[in-house]
């Protein structure tokens, strides 16, 4: 599910290239999307993110521990089954995004259908890939690196 060993280091730095290449294309695309729907902000989300170097450091591991496990059940797990079950790659990859998006109703239902979207795309680069590794690594930066905690927790 997740796509095999690293056995050389040229393997994970390819892997590491990918998902850093996957963040910057899907964060374009992402945010076409975003100014088209014009989602606004969301005092919940607001609330949730870190605003001490407490927090950001816990940040940092609520941020590995959701683009493993995430990017595990959602394409790992998910997708595969979806995939057998209805015997149609695309629509177990579609549906994964559906469902990966409902996942986070929380955050209103504009960024539904935009994290449904990133869903979709993670699922096509672990359908390529044939692994889940370079979207744990895209997703774990979206988390952590998308904000500046690391000039904020500088500042505390």
């Amino acid at each position: 599910m997740i796509g095999g060993r690293w056995s050389k280091a040229s393997e994970f730095l390819r892997d590491l290239g990918i998902g850093f290449a996957f963040l910057l294309l899907s964060n374009v695309i992402l945010l076409a999307l975003t100014a088209a729907l014009r989602p606004g902000s969301n005092e919940d989300i607001r609330r949730m993110l870190p605003q001490n170097t407490v927090e950001i450091v816990l940040w940092i591991f609520v941020s590995i521990t959701a683009g493993i496990c995430e990017e595990f059940t959602f394409r790992g797990y998910l997708q595969m089954q979806l995939s057998g079950l209805l015997k149609n790659a695309t629509a177990g990859l579609v549906l994964q995004g559906i469902f990966f998006g409902a996942a986070h109703a929380y955050q209103g239902p504009k960024q539904i259908l935009i994290i449904a979207l990133l869903g979709c795309m993670l699922g096509g680069l672990a359908q390529w890939r044939k692994s889940t590794r370079p979207g744990m690594i895209s997703h774990f930066s979206a988390g952590y690196g998308r904000r500046d905690y690391p000039r904020r927790a500088l500042e505390d």
